[in-house]
């Protein structure tokens, strides 16, 4: 039964109402009253044609009591609507009626079209206690939240609302029972662009419940009181579409098995008691009232995910069972007041007291629960979401400031004239198509006209600018519709004269189809336009090519009075799909530089292609052979100067962050040819996409990057987004020899509390700083903050560690060494090292790049000063011309002249940090992995992600047979490279850890202790570490700590060294190893504190647990003890050098100490 959907209101605010009718074949029918119940405002389509099934949801029926059986109408008579080119055949629509007519059903199926689609649904209901059938009936149409909330309800699809619709405040609130099963079916048959149907996903479930929902209370016109109790018991199993959330899946698509196999069961109870007084009558209501609920629930999955072994991912395992409980408890106390007149009703309520907490088992991505609870949503931008909730941040990032609040995620500032002003989108929530383009000055652009924007380009000089935007020419109801919403864009722009902006025109008028706007502008006015034009083809599932348009790269010029004609430049289709460029204006120009991408075999690749002018001005296409995602260009001092994303070479590239990419620099000559100046030096830092910005004076580069960081919550690394800017330098040598390369990045602003980052800008104020905007947003709720940062480059550099590199004796020289690492933003050609105040300057000449170290060593002569320490006193000298050779003179006349002031190191630190003190009494442990191996396989994992070293084969007999299946041992040789042999009560204890500074011990490791006397003959020596239990692939770092006789750390040299990372494979084994008990798992500890007594030099730690290893980190974070208890030793001394704060950890148990 088709029919269309009309609500009296397109939004509708939190605690509102809004009539909703249906049309049916012309006649038009309430369906009743839609109330939102979420702290959001709800937007409603608007003659939306749907196909929902209204088997069991007639309210004009079932809220009188007056006709139950016509609940079930629609099977009574069965309607096939013929497809509009069958029926100029002269195949008609016709129907008939069915044997169930008059019959009351347990179950409703239909056929719905959504976006195109044909979606069969089908749900299944049957109440086996007396009357159940009748009053199940009734339940249903009590739940009209929305007309496919019986279907979702049954087929448990949660919409992970933060709150849903209160039983007890439904209109048929009274008791009702049920003891039976439900299922589900649900079927899609896809409409490919050929116009044919195919089979699509599909899913059917079943479920037994046994539930109850019980309401007593007194009622009064003036006082009224209830309680009620409700739960569920309840299991179903299901085959279900694939659930991808969280899984950052790679691969392609295998239509085999492409099913989710789900079992489920749920137990929850809840109550609520609620107390009001006023007057209460049918027809008016005026009342206040505190209500109480209380409520908690238990949930467990079983995932199973056969389609998974072809893929790979972040989250992916090489279990295809996902599996996990949750358990939620939670109550709430609210005042409210609430006053009614026929229709028209306002309720006010305020929460007194409330809690909420969840626990998840496991706690991680391997529980389904929890990962469709913590995992963002993913963010889709067809016109722009209407509704979105303001991000209030507590305090800006780090070294930033907030600079734009109530805006949602697609703000995308952008910089005007060189910094002085910044242009980003504010939408109406109440109105999709009164979207506004505004300014951080204030003033008003098309005179505060709103249009329904859905992206837009701007660019610049000093005082000219350009907007070119994209604008929805949909019909207003079919503006959020998928299918239709992309097929109507059009192009849009307005220039800047030097004192106001023009009224918008329209570029695009021969397609109706148009994305992607690139702009430039000079500076005497002369600008361009560079869009997609054409017809909206939607892409074929997992295609990697983004090109959405069938048609032609056009461009429009302006010539400072009027705009040309819009002149095609390349076709786009889904063989050539152009899905990037950039556009620059150079001597009254606009030139283009375009990444073309084509399908192969592979994947899709990409070429860069140059757009410039013939012999008679007319625009040429030269393609390059240059591979590159990403297109910049600008105009610099007289030249064309381009940049693209290139993949480690042997990487296949995907454009998401899956494979290493640096940022190459082009020179792109007004001919067309493509010249590579070679990469930036980025390969490392895992580049997601940059920006290319300049000024008259200095080229830059900011880029959004991952960053991995240790969640100490579950152990496991999270990718956090930042954006980080550094400046292009060049370097001129003989014979026009010239490099190009960065200064040292800096961080512009990183994302925090689970916020991402969707959008940023840059400009630069002057030659050595860059300012950028950087929007940070909630993907739950929409809602963002733009925080603005300055980075500035001077230069300087970092010390970063000393130590002695030989053996040290009395009365002889020894070699000593310190890492310099350039922290500016150019190369350091000469260092001036001296060992100590006392000794003699040498003079070392060198070439450190910005953001790179060396090792700079030189010999020493012994003296009794190494006993206490010696600081290295290094002075670098930096050249911006470091192809050309200069003497040490003329560097050391250069630094004498540079009178310059680190303002970077100024804003951007707390404290300056210490340069590192040489020492004679300390270690140098070099850690070298050999293997790792598995019990019971051939298997020899990488120890390291970028070497394998196997096992020596005469070895393997003596290890494998030892070791227990499936048990894993790591093979690891400590090298000893200490300046003086280790005191015979000296011990070296190896061990995973979560971190490199091996603070935080890998719970299911058995550590190796070695003692000096095992480095004596050969310097070196082997740890085997046998590992147990390992819960999920992860991996780990492998950490050597030496201590004195006492448990003292003895300082390491050289912590570069002394961690390597070692990757463990996920098994099944249940326990840890024998002799394992670092840390307690499965059994909870039997003291839930430390006892510290401060003592004379020191600390007496009390009630330890003999077997286990005692921690104790300083103010700083840094492992300053470390001892494993012998026999039966219950409390240990530590002693204590400075005064501060303390924590003693032991297993779980840990406590604080002032000293």
């Amino acid at each position: 039964m088709t029919y269309t959907f009309c609500p009296g209101n397109n939004f509708i605010a939190p605690e509102q109402e809004a009539e909703v009718y249906a049309l049916f074949r012309g006649q038009r029918v309430k369906l009743g009253i839609f109330k939102n119940l979420t702290d959001d405002t709800m937007y409603l389509s608007s003659e939306a044609a749907t196909e929902a099934p209204l088997g069991e949801e007639r309210v004009s029926y079932a809220s009188s009591l007056e006709d139950l059986g016509n609940l079930n109408g629609p099977f009574g008579e069965f309607d096939i609507d013929i497809p509009t080119t069958q029926s100029q055949s002269g195949i008609g629509n016709f129907s008939f009626d069915l044997p169930t007519s008059g019959v009351l059903l347990p179950f409703d199926m239909n056929v719905q079209n959504i976006n195109g689609d044909r979606v069969i649904r089908g749900v299944m209901s049957y109440n086996f206690l007396p009357g159940g059938p009748m009053m199940d009936m009734i339940d249903k149409t009590d739940k009209l939240a929305d007309l496919d909330k019986l279907f979702f309800d049954i087929q448990r699809a949660v919409t992970k609302d933060e709150k849903e619709y209160a039983r007890e405040d439904r209109e048929l609130g009274f008791s009702t029972a049920f003891a039976g099963v439900r299922g589900w079916l649900e079927g899609r048959f896809v409409k490919t662009k050929s116009g044919h149907y195919v089979p699509g996903a599909a899913g059917m479930g079943i479920k037994t419940e046994v539930s109850g929902f019980a309401n007593t209370g007194l009622y009064t016109p003036f006082f009224r009181s209830g309680i009620t109790i409700g739960g569920e018991l309840s299991t179903y199993a299901s085959i279900e579409y694939p659930d991808t959330t969280g899984l950052g899946l790679v691969g392609n698509p295998i239509m085999r098995y492409y099913n989710d196999y789900v079992q489920h069961t749920t137990v929850n109870m809840n109550t609520s008691v609620y107390v009001q007084g006023g007057l209460d009558l049918y027809l008016a209501r005026a009342v206040v009232g505190t209500k109480g609920s209380l409520g908690a629930s238990f949930d467990s999955e079983v995932r199973y995910r056969p389609w998974l072994r072809y893929y790979t991912g972040q989250n992916v395992t090489n279990s295809l069972t996902y599996a996990g409980s949750k358990m939620w408890v939670g109550g709430k106390v609210e005042a409210y007041a609430e006053f009614k007149f026929l229709w028209w009703k306002y309720r006010k309520s305020y929460t007194l007291a409330q809690f909420n907490k969840t626990w998840y088992d496991p706690d991680g991505p391997s529980n389904p629960l929890w990962t469709a609870d913590q995992s963002p949503k993913p963010a889709t931008k067809v016109l722009r979401s209407s509704v979105y909730k303001p991000l209030k941040l507590s305090a800006a990032p780090e070294n930033t400031n907030i600079i734009l609040k109530d805006i949602d995620t697609y703000a995308e500032p952008r910089y005007l004239f060189g910094g002085k002003d910044l242009a980003y989108y504010k939408i109406n929530p109440n109105d999709m198509s009164d979207a506004h383009i505004k300014f951080r000055s204030g003033t008003s652009f098309n005179g505060g006209k709103g249009e329904p924007i859905v992206s837009a380009d701007v660019n610049s000089t000093a005082n000219r600018g350009i907007m070119a935007y994209e604008v929805s020419t949909a019909a207003s109801d079919q503006m959020e519709n998928d299918s239709i919403a992309p097929r109507y864009v059009g192009i849009k722009a307005s220039l800047y004269n030097g004192s106001s902006w023009t009224a918008p025109v329209v570029l695009s008028e021969a397609n109706t189809t148009n994305f992607t706007p690139r702009t430039a502008i000079d500076s005497i006015g002369n600008a361009a336009v560079v869009w997609k034009g054409g017809s909206f083809v939607e892409s074929d599932w997992g295609s990697e090519l983004p090109g959405n348009i069938d048609g032609t790269l056009f461009m429009r010029r302006y010539n400072g009075k009027a705009w040309g004609n819009a002149m095609p430049l390349i076709k786009t289709d889904a063989s050539r799909s152009v899905s990037d460029y950039a556009v620059a204006m150079l001597e009254g120009k606009p030139y283009i530089l375009a990444a073309v991408g084509t399908e192969t075999e592979k994947g899709a690749s990409h070429a860069l292609a140059a757009i410039t002018y013939g012999a008679d001005d007319s625009p040429m296409v030269i393609t390059s052979t240059l591979g590159a995602t990403n297109p910049q260009l600008v105009s610099f001092r007289g030249k064309l100067y381009g940049a693209g994303l290139v993949p480690k070479k042997g990487d296949d590239w995907r454009g998401d962050g899956d494979c290493r990419a640096d940022i190459h620099l082009y020179e792109v000559a007004t001919t067309g040819i493509i010249r590579d100046l070679g990469s930036l030096g980025l390969e490392s830092r895992n580049i997601m996409d940059f920006r290319l910005v300049k000024s008259d004076e200095a080229l830059a580069v900011v880029w959004r990057e991952s960053m991995p960081i240790l969640n100490d919550a579950n152990n496991t690394y999270e990718y956090v987004p930042a954006v980080y800017s550094a400046l292009v330098r060049s370097a001129e040598g003989e014979e026009d020899n010239r490099i190009y390369f960065t200064s040292c990045p800096q961080l512009l602003a990183k994302s925090e509390n689970g916020l991402e980052i969707s959008y940023y800008d840059a400009y630069l104020p002057d030659a050595s700083s860059v300012t950028g905007a950087v929007t940070l947003y909630d993907a739950t709720t929409g809602g963002a903050n733009v925080v603005e940062s300055t980075n500035y480059f001077d230069n300087d550099f970092i010390l970063r560690h000393a130590g002695i590199d030989t053996k040290v004796e009395d009365g002889r020289d020894y070699g000593y060494y310190v890492v310099v690492f350039n922290e500016g933003k150019d190369v350091i050609d000469f260092v001036d090292l001296q060992f100590g105040k006392e000794s003699t300057t040498r003079t070392i000449r060198t070439q450190i790049y910005p953001g790179q170290s060396e090792v700079l060593t030189d010999v020493a002569f012994y003296s009794n000063d190494i006993e206490k320490g010696i600081e290295p006193i290094v002075t670098p000298h930096f050249s911006e011309s470091p192809l050309k050779v200069r003497s040490y003179a003329q560097a050391k006349a250069a630094t004498m002249r540079r009178t310059s002031v680190n303002r970077r190191r100024t804003m951007r630190r707390n404290s300056t940090a210490s340069n590192p003190v040489v020492r004679l009494q300390v270690v140098d442990m070099d850690i070298r992995p050999l293997s790792v191996l598995v019990g019971g396989s051939d298997r020899f994992l990488e120890s390291s992600p970028d070497s394998l070293v196997k096992i020596d084969t005469l070895a393997k007999p003596q290890y494998r047979d030892s070791l227990p299946d499936n048990y894993t041992m790591v093979l690891l040789n400590v090298i000893d490279n200490s300046p003086v042999a280790q005191k015979a009560d000296y011990k070296t204890t190896v061990s995973l850890y979560y971190d490199m500074a091996g603070h935080k011990p890998y719970e299911y490791v058995y550590p190796k202790e070695l003692s000096a006397a095992d480095f004596k003959n050969t310097g070196s020596a082997v740890a085997r570490l046998v590992v147990g239990k390992v819960t999920e692939s992860v991996t780990l770092y492998a950490v050597a700590h030496t201590t004195d006789a006492e448990g003292n750390i003895i300082k390491d040299q050289d912590q570069t060294n002394n961690a390597q990372t070692v990757y463990l494979t996920k098994n099944e084994i249940p326990d840890i190893p024998t002799g394992i008990d670092e840390i307690e798992i499965d059994t909870p500890e039997t003291k839930a504190t430390l006892e510290v007594e401060k003592v004379a030099d020191g600390a007496m730690v009390k009630g330890l647990t003999p077997g286990k290893t005692l921690f104790v980190y300083n103010t700083r974070g840094e492992l300053i003890h470390l001892y494993r208890l012998k026999g039966d030793e219950t409390e240990h001394f530590v002693r204590l050098d400075a005064h501060g704060i303390y924590v003693f950890a032991e297993g779980k148990r840990s406590a604080k100490m002032l000293y």
